[in-house]
C-alpha cells in the first residue's frame, strides 16, 4: 500500500529515484536495471506508460512526445 505521502518530495521512506524529472518534448529517456537479482518496472504515476519487467542489465526507453507533469 502506498504511504500517505507517496510521490511527495518528503516521502518517507523515499522512492528509489527522484520523484520529478524534467525533459523536453521529443527527448528519449532510457532506464537501466542495475539492481542485482531484482526485477523492476518503469511506471508513470498516471499509467501513461509502463515497461515490462526488467531483469538486471535490461534497459527500456520512452520518448516523451507530449508535454505533461
Amino acid at each position: 500500500m502506498d504511504s500517505p505521502d507517496e510521490f511527495a518530495d518528503t516521502e518517507n521512506p523515499a522512492d528509489y529515484s527522484p520523484d520529478k524529472l524534467q525533459v523536453k518534448v521529443g527527448t528519449t529517456v532510457t532506464w537501466t536495471n542495475n539492481d542485482p537479482g531484482m526485477m523492476h518496472t518503469v511506471t508513470f504515476v498516471d499509467c501513461a506508460f509502463e515497461s515490462c519487467f526488467l531483469n538486471e542489465g535490461d534497459t527500456w526507453s520512452y520518448t516523451f512526445d507530449e508535454p505533461g507533469e
